[in-house]
């Protein structure tokens, strides 16, 4: 999700399931909504909604949507229509200046969501009967603390 750009499968398949077993993601939590509106991130996170790659481009986390089975050849056309014409060292630079957001949610975001992680929810029952029904492949029975 830190890529700069980022090209899907129309018919890929992507989310944050980890709220069905009782967690959240950090990673997900700290970078997903640089990529889609704080709305559809937090639908995303607090759902764990799988959705398309279609679906991905329309929310702003995919830059480029292909066509299924035809990855490579989009990303090749969207190359050649948008960087071939385009000074190298002008694109280093843009890219060097917009990664400043990244750097903060990679830096001090994702170390308080990790702090939260494991000093917070997993200290609670049901992140544990979340993880621990997950691995004892049956359904989990939330005591809601």
């Amino acid at each position: 999700m830190v890529c700069d750009l980022i090209a899907i499968d129309a018919e890929a398949q992507l989310g944050c399931p980890e709220v069905m077993l009782g967690v959240f993601p950090p990673a997900g939590a700290a970078l997903l909504p640089l990529r889609a509106t704080a709305s559809h991130a937090a639908a995303m996170l607090m759902t764990g909604r799988i959705i398309t790659g279609s679906d991905a481009f329309h929310h702003g986390i995919a830059d480029i949507e292909a066509p299924p089975g035809k990855l490579d050849d989009a990303i090749e056309s969207w190359f050649q229509e948008n960087f071939a014409k385009l000074s190298a060292e002008a694109l280093r630079q843009t890219r060097r200046a917009t990664r400043h957001p990244w750097r903060k949610a990679l830096g001090e975001t994702l170390d308080q969501l990790e702090k939260q992680y494991l000093q917070d929810l997993m200290s609670t029952d049901d992140a544990l009967e979340g993880l621990n029904s997950f691995v004892g492949k049956r359904r989990a029975v939330w005591k809601n603390r």
